[in-house]
């Protein structure tokens, strides 16, 4: 049965447990009554939102919301939350963008699209073929990450990085032959 199944998996309704006395609905539906030709409206909760018991305390900001589709079910929104104890690193990096006018930098990066333009070429369309688009497309921006990562421990504070930051963004903007004369 259903409840042995939910059993079984540590299941339980977050919007139930949650929510426990609140009465929202996410299924409306509206016919009209054969006798009368009323409209008559009949709602009811038949989504269920079922989460990990031992994980329920990773979800919050429980909510139902309005679809953009047109139909006569409702969303049940979450947020779903890192765990506290997760160890979070240090994000993705960013290119800063003072490297794009780095001229060291910018042959290298031409160097290594052109080496992969010649790769991509070369590459046999063969199934069991070790290199495709998407290994050498990984294996390019890695090598321009590291190489970007390489240039960048050469700066010797966060001053300087800033002000080289700040100097690229300038540059972008007054070269910006879209943006109106007053912005600039």
């Amino acid at each position: 049965s259903f409840k042995r199944l939910k059993a079984l998996f540590r299941w339980q309704d977050g919007w139930r447990t949650t929510f426990p006395d609140t009465r929202d609905y996410t299924c409306w539906q509206h016919r009209k009554d054969e006798n009368t030709g009323l409209t008559v409206s009949s709602y009811s909760r038949i989504d269920r939102t079922l989460v990990d018991s031992q994980k329920f305390d990773q979800f919050r900001d429980w909510t139902i919301k309005h679809c953009s589709v047109i139909t006569d079910h409702r969303l049940i929104l979450t947020e779903i939350t890192c765990r506290p104890e997760a160890q979070h690193g240090h994000g993705r990096w960013n290119m800063p963008l003072y490297l794009l006018k780095t001229p060291k930098f910018v042959d290298c990066v031409q160097q290594l699209a052109k080496d992969l333009l010649g790769a991509v070429e070369g590459i046999e369309h063969d199934e069991n073929s070790d290199d495709d688009i998407q290994t050498l497309w990984a294996k390019f921006k890695a090598a321009v990450i590291d190489y970007g990562q390489h240039c960048t421990r050469y700066v010797t504070n966060e001053y300087t990085r800033n002000i080289r930051t700040w100097k690229a963004q300038l540059s972008i903007v007054i070269h910006d032959d879209d943006m109106p004369l007053a912005d600039r």
